[in-house]
């Protein structure tokens, strides 16, 4: 059986990502992170999901550089 996943609120996503709540809400209006906006009567609401908010996360990881691995020169 498939579970679905909750929406989270941009206070509880920005901590996960760990960004600012302005500049996280900046990021989704962009449409620099995943986010689902739900719209209402003058204003736009964000929700999050956990799981594209890691995924967005690990692609921003530049995986080449390892910084222990300067740290081992000799």
């Amino acid at each position: 059986m498939q579970q679905v996943e909750s929406f989270i609120d941009p206070a509880a996503a920005a901590e996960f990502v760990k960004l600012h709540r302005k500049t996280l809400l900046k990021f989704a209006r962009s449409g620099l992170i995943p986010a689902h906006p739900i719209t209402g009567n003058k204003r736009r609401r964000w929700v999050f999901l956990i799981s594209e908010l890691d995924a967005w996360a690990r692609a921003k990881v530049n995986s080449n550089c390892d910084p222990c691995r300067n740290s081992r020169r000799k």
